[in-house]
């Protein structure tokens, strides 16, 4: 599964593991909410605060890679 991520563009996931591993190999990244999802947002906002850039500023690059079809492969 991590090397299936790793050949991704970009990743939008409610699966923090996801969006850590995209994120840990330079794929813009971002979170879907997903209101079954154990803890809430708890652990999502408790990984925000180790981000070393602000989220919108990811979000921002995340959503430019969608739009110029960005390929990280």
């Amino acid at each position: 599964m991590v090397a299936a991520i790793g050949r991704c563009a970009t990743i939008v996931s409610s699966s923090l593991h996801g969006l850590i591993v995209a994120q840990s190999y330079g794929i813009p990244a971002m979170r879907i909410h997903e209101a079954r999802v154990i803890g809430g947002n708890f652990k999502w906002a408790d990984y925000a605060t180790a981000l070393t850039r602000p989220v919108e500023e990811i979000q921002r690059e995340l959503v430019a890679a969608l739009l110029q079809g960005t390929d990280h492969g």
